[in-house]
């Protein structure tokens, strides 16, 4: 320890020091196999939300893009033998993808169908409401055209 604090002698070099300034980590572009998962894992997430809203053509829209996204990753990964971490996230990515897709793809469509009651006056088609909304505001307006005839 004395040798240590000697002030004589010759200073320790930090061997992280040496060599060319290295750029902040945020500095440098994500790798298309970096971007390929977010949209793979982004679509994923967007197909879930939209099976939860009860949008079945978003929903496969979206896990459609969500599978290729994840499959590119993996073909991206494969492609450099340095990327065996980058290559297990594109891995396990691409199997999320897949697993959202075979469940959105697979729903029955009847969970995605407006049930509406029997009763219900919204039951009718849009044309028939559209005419009765017409006879009732004709009957309102001759009533009411009427109405101001009498008291003349």
């Amino acid at each position: 320890m004395e040798e240590l604090r000697d002030p004589d002698s010759a200073p320790a070099v930090d061997p992280t020091e040496i060599g060319l300034r290295r750029p902040a980590p945020s500095s440098h572009p994500l790798s298309p196999r970096q971007l390929a998962m977010m949209i793979a894992l982004t679509a994923t997430a967007a197909a879930v939300v939209s099976v939860a809203l009860a949008d079945r053509m978003i929903a496969n829209i979206v896990s459609i893009i969500a599978l290729v996204g994840g499959f590119v990753a993996v073909a991206l990964a494969l492609r450099s033998r340095m990327a065996s971490r980058i290559l297990g996230y594109a891995i396990a990515t691409c199997a999320l993808a897949s697993l959202t897709a075979a469940i959105v793809l697979t729903l029955p469509r009847h969970w995605f169908e407006d049930v509406i009651p029997k009763n219900s006056p919204n039951r009718r088609c849009p044309a028939t409401r559209a005419a009765e909304l017409n006879r009732a505001t004709g009957a309102v307006a001759a009533s009411g055209n009427a109405a101001e005839a009498s008291s003349e």
